[in-house]
């Protein structure tokens, strides 16, 4: 899909793989495959195998991605000022509702995910069919630090936060989620039809410092957080041929590099025009129960990556993130760039040889994660 912000490669079938990097808490099944090939399941899989195919990488790029994107989020109403190419239909659907315990708020989310999208490329030589469906449950526990009470909103629908000074606010989340998405790019030169199937789950903590207003303007505002995490993830990613390579994976922010956050809102509602995944790094690894356990890792660290949200949709606008494939010795098998390319498409490159992934994508955020 075109620009839609998440987010987190691959070699020879030799190198076992003992992190794969993403963000968020999750237990993932994703197909990220390519092309109309015969499936040819694999349940063992190696950093090497995906470093070094690139269609195995760009499902494990996006799913990572979209977990960063999910984790990133605080809460707000996305704005409508900005406009995205396509005709988007959505039939999402979210349940909210808050109840008071002690000093805390608690948030209950059900939401059901179906949209579909087609964008055409300004000259005409690309389209992209995008479908996705998809549920998913949330606990979202709000208190402040300081013991000052967090409570619901008048509806009962979400936690009464001032944005504009949300210092010392703590929010800790449970959650689960499955997806299935199928895209299909069509150009003069290929078509590639990519399909993803995840249920991931996890938890995720999220902190608010002392705000700083240096940064703010008559008509907006910035305020910035830290989100750390982890999650599980059971996926299997096919390429354009279709070999398939199923992955249980442990998903967590780096100790000493959570992720860092700025949120930018409208004065005027509140309303969220953009996230930018400042920094942080996250590390997959490969579930430990696996009867056939591999080392190596895949670390994504994000710097600058500015996510534009408009109508519950998400483009990386500017920024970058650098993802690094490794052995079980720690030695670099392959590096990818995540960035944005002079159409305003997000791209991926290998950044020894310059070469960029042709067909990849990103998704777009989630309605539960985007429009509370």
């Amino acid at each position: 899909m075109k620009n839609s912000t998440i987010l987190p490669m691959m070699l020879p079938t030799s190198l076992p793989l003992k992190q794969i990097a993403g963000i968020l808490l999750m237990t993932t099944t994703l197909i990220a495959g390519c092309g109309k090939g015969t499936d040819r399941s694999v349940t063992s899989v190696s950093t090497s195998d995906l470093a070094n195919d690139s269609g195995l990488s760009a499902g494990v790029v996006n799913a990572n991605y979209s977990d960063a994107l999910a984790a990133s989020t605080s809460q707000g109403t996305p704005t409508t000022s900005l406009l995205l190419a396509g005709s988007l239909e959505d039939k999402s659907a979210i349940t909210r509702t808050c109840a008071g315990d002690g000093s805390k708020a608690v948030v209950q989310i059900t939401g059901a995910i179906e949209k579909s999208r087609i964008k055409t490329s300004v000259d005409g030589k690309r389209t992209m069919e995008h479908n996705m469906t998809g549920s998913s449950t949330m606990k979202r526990t709000w208190s402040n630090t300081t013991g000052t009470a967090v409570t619901c909103n008048s509806a009962g629908t979400a936690a009464q936060v001032n944005w504009r000074s949300p210092d010392n606010l703590k929010l800790e989340a449970e959650f689960a989620r499955e997806r299935e998405r199928e895209m299909k790019i069509t150009t003069p030169r290929f078509t590639k039809e990519f399909s993803e199937k995840f249920k991931s789950s996890g938890t995720r903590t999220i902190t608010w410092g002392t705000s700083s207003t240096a940064s703010d303007t008559a008509s907006i505002y910035y305020r910035t957080h830290t989100a750390a995490w982890k999650a599980t993830r059971e996926m299997s990613v096919s390429n354009e041929n279709g070999v398939k390579k199923e992955l249980k994976l442990t998903i967590a922010t780096k100790s000493d590099a959570p992720l860092v956050v700025n949120v930018e809102r409208l004065i005027a509602d509140n309303s969220v025009s953009s996230k930018t995944l400042v920094s942080g790094t996250v590390i997959a690894q490969k579930d430990a129960s696996e009867s056939e356990a591999s080392d190596g890792s895949i670390e994504t660290t994000y710097t600058n990556l500015k996510v534009a949200v408009s109508a519950g949709e998400c483009a990386v606008a500017s920024g970058s993130a650098t993802i690094v494939f490794k052995d079980g010795s720690g030695t670099t098998l392959k590096t990818f760039e995540l960035s944005v390319d002079s159409a305003g498409d997000p791209q991926l490159k290998n950044t020894a040889t310059g070469t960029a992934v042709d067909g990849f994508d990103l998704d777009g955020c989630d309605p539960e994660d985007m429009k509370l």
